[in-house]
């Protein structure tokens, strides 16, 4: 994580509002009454994990912006289907995909294919299927770059580095080499 200091300080602030906001509406649309609305929105915005969120700039922030946004985009969708509402469903849903690694290219693909599938309209439309085709592009794109590169197909090349943090962090440099040298676990460690 990095420490905010300087310029970040004030993207973080225009995040909580809009996230502040975004989530009001949200409420809102699911019909919680406007008071109701409002204080659970300040009291997500006094939230201690918000609150640790703003002082270290990671993706938390963000992602928990597009995904209330994506299910705004998605509510609206649900009310008046058109090609453009599809757009600004599914450009949060890749924006989440390009983000972080959590969400890949199965799970946007599934998140673009159940308006088309509950909205008999999209289905029919081919402005709504070049929307979906080319807002899939970008991940799909990333993960062929990352085939090419690193020689997987995924969104993230930092796996390998994620799965180390989890299972070997504690372990000392010596006693990693001690493992790997023992007969025990060298087929375990080998690449297939």
């Amino acid at each position: 994580h990095t420490r905010l200091q300087g310029d970040w300080s004030s993207d973080v602030c225009s995040s909580d509002l809009a996230l502040v906001l975004a989530l009001h509406a949200l409420l809102r649309r699911f019909g919680v009454r406007r008071g109701w609305a409002l204080g659970a929105s300040l009291l997500f915005l006094a939230s201690p994990a918000l609150l640790y969120c703003e002082c270290w700039l990671y993706y938390t922030l963000f992602e928990a912006l597009l995904l209330v946004l994506a299910c705004l985009g998605f509510a609206r969708l649900l009310e008046r289907p058109t090609a453009g509402r599809l757009a600004a469903y599914l450009a949060c849903a890749t924006s989440l995909c390009l983000l972080r690694s959590t969400f890949q290219p199965a799970w946007l693909l599934a998140v673009a294919l159940v308006p088309m599938a509950v909205l008999p309209g999209l289905r029919r439309a081919r402005a709504a299927w070049a929307v979906l085709a080319l807002l899939l592009l970008p991940p799909l794109a990333w993960c062929a770059k990352n085939r090419a590169v690193f020689g997987f197909f995924g969104t993230s090349s930092w796996a390998g580095m994620h799965l180390l943090r989890v299972t070997a962090a504690d372990v000392t440099p010596e006693d990693r080499l001690a493992l790997v040298r023992s007969e025990e676990h060298t087929s375990e460690l080998q690449s297939p």
